[in-house]
């Protein structure tokens, strides 16, 4: 598949797109947090151990914030299954349903 694709160029700007929109609405809701946040938000991606991913609980793609509580450390392997699923009984921000 890696093939079939890398010489299709309307592929390829569709996924730079879906990047882009992905970035956009992370930096917006990273801009509206208090440098406090931010801050706490900078150092658990720096902190993240080798061999794992900074994983959204509940994802961006579909309608996650971007925010501390919604974090979490998946193995590199683990977070390409779970991809864009969305866990069951969790809110936007990655905390259970009450």
């Amino acid at each position: 598949n890696k093939k079939r694709y890398s010489n299709d160029a309307k592929f390829r700007s569709k996924i730079i797109h879906a990047c882009t929109l992905r970035t956009r609405k992370l930096k917006n809701q990273f801009d509206s947090l208090s440098s406090t946040e931010q801050q706490a938000i900078l150092d658990f991606y720096f902190n993240c151990p080798s061999g794992y991913h900074v994983d959204h609980i509940y994802p961006i793609k579909h309608g996650g914030l971007h925010c501390l509580s919604n974090l979490q450390y998946l193995p590199s392997k683990e977070n390409g299954i779970k991809w864009a699923k969305i866990p069951v009984n969790t809110n936007i921000d990655g905390t259970p349903c009450t």
